[in-house]
């Protein structure tokens, strides 16, 4: 049998998109769902549920919204709101500080070193080095 183009139109796409999206869902569709769900039996609420693709964490959320902030609160977006530029400056202005704090540190810590270790190679060579006799020689 050959596919005619019929057929050929009924064939899904196989390709995956590059990026999956996440479902949003409109607070007025969840205002809906949840009244539709708190007037159901418990049969009913699971035929609702696999209806729509929902899981109870969507309903159990979406009710703490509803009653933090009704219609307003279901309509926010999830997530962490956007910082302020001000504070993202203070807070890159902090982690340089203390960068730059260890840096210094670090470099004192050199200096001193080195500075102990100059003295310490001017004892030695001071202590090692010949010394004149009465008699003109040199001593080591």
């Amino acid at each position: 049998m050959t596919p005619t183009p019929t057929t050929l139109a009924r064939v899904p796409n196989p390709e995956v998109p590059a990026r999956a999206s996440r479902r949003t869902y409109t607070a007025h569709y969840k205002a809906q769902i949840l009244a539709e769900y708190d007037s159901l039996d418990a049969a009913g609420r699971g035929a609702l549920l696999r209806r729509h693709g929902l899981y109870t964490s969507h309903i159990t959320n979406w009710r703490k919204l509803r009653t933090q902030g009704g219609l307003a609160a279901l309509g926010a977006t999830p997530g962490r709101l956007a910082a302020d530029p001000r504070e993202q400056e203070i807070a890159r202005l902090h982690r340089d500080n203390t960068r730059l704090q260890a840096q210094l540190a670090t470099a004192q810590r050199v200096i001193e070193i080195q500075g102990k270790l100059s003295a310490l190679l001017d004892q030695l060579a001071t202590s090692s080095a010949p010394t004149p006799t009465s008699s003109g020689e040199l001593r080591s």
